[in-house]
């Protein structure tokens, strides 16, 4: 272990989220149960600031994007459905909150859609995937349907081929992967347990060749090859 531990709150970590500022500096964003969501620089241990809204509820997701002007912005769930986006910089709220009538929110991520538009993925309690501009709060094209259980991990990434994919964990103890830009299903793959945890593998081409599963029985690696 280096250094100590990022601690100055009584409250448990519930979400985290590393990222780089315009200066290409990494930071560390953790989200707590009683609401708080600090920014920290790991490697001199500083906390930059406190995101603080109108309403403190339990963090339970969050993501990190930048918007075409360059300005770093950082998404978090809560345990009331909503999603909020804020400057991670300077700590003010960017944007109106998300409320994607989904129930808890345990996963989001963020990606480039068409014309480097930023755009938000939310994964609901119903199993939907949900797709919003992060800004405006208006929906994005058609959510991705297939799960029965609550979605509980959510990643974006590149394929072996170059294109842009997600995949999407479970309760249900499916996973699935998508094409991120057309929301078309590509792969489904029925494990032993619940799913909780995603992660790409880079493989020796353009983009990920796996991913790392993490279940309640333990974890697996996935090979996404798919030939086209």
């Amino acid at each position: 272990m280096t250094g100590r531990l990022l601690r100055d709150k009584q409250s448990s970590v519930a979400a985290l989220v590393t990222f780089g500022d315009s200066e290409d500096r990494p930071l560390l964003a953790a989200g707590y149960r009683d609401g708080a969501i600090l920014v920290w620089d790991p490697l001199t241990q500083g906390r930059l600031c406190e995101l603080v809204g109108e309403r403190r509820v339990e963090v339970t997701a969050l993501a990190a994007f930048y918007r075409t002007e360059g300005q770093l912005l950082l998404a978090a769930s809560g345990k009331d459905g909503a999603v909020r986006v804020w400057d991670a910089e300077t700590g003010d709220p960017a944007g109106q909150p998300i409320q994607s009538f989904q129930g808890e929110v345990r996963a989001l991520a963020a990606f480039d859609g068409p014309a480097h538009r930023s755009l938000l993925a939310i994964g609901g309690s119903d199993g939907v995937v949900t797709v919003w501009d992060p800004l405006t709060g208006e929906p994005a094209g058609e959510p991705l349907q297939g799960h029965r259980s609550a979605v509980t991990s959510l990643i974006t990434f590149v394929g072996p081929q170059g294109q842009l994919l997600m995949a999407t964990g479970s309760k249900d103890r499916n996973l699935r992967v998508w094409d991120a830009l057309t929301r078309r299903c590509l792969l489904r793959i029925v494990t032993a347990s619940p799913l909780h945890a995603l992660f790409p593998v880079r493989g020796d081409r353009a983009g990920a060749s796996g991913l790392l599963v993490g279940a309640t029985a333990g974890f697996a690696f996935v090979d996404i090859d798919m030939a086209e």
